[in-house]
């Protein structure tokens, strides 16, 4: 699984809460691995997540809607 992470637009970056929100990043997830012993998310996820509850396909989720769509 490939590791993406947001960025907050510049416009935001002087606001405190926006980047609080945006989620970790690249560095953030690098220190958090390091302190659990693994170097990418996938060997994580392979030491935590048990084979035989693994989904060995592609989930079908379509496109999501907006806010004002039904």
């Amino acid at each position: 699984m490939p590791t993406t992470t947001k960025q907050a637009p510049a416009a935001a970056a002087s606001d405190p809460f926006v980047p609080r929100h945006i989620g970790p990043r690249d560095g953030d997830i690098a220190d958090m691995l390091a302190a659990l012993g693994h170097d990418s998310l996938d060997a994580f996820i392979d030491s935590v997540v048990p084979e035989s509850i693994r989904l060995r396909r592609p989930l079908a989720i379509h496109g999501g809607r907006g806010e004002s769509e039904t």
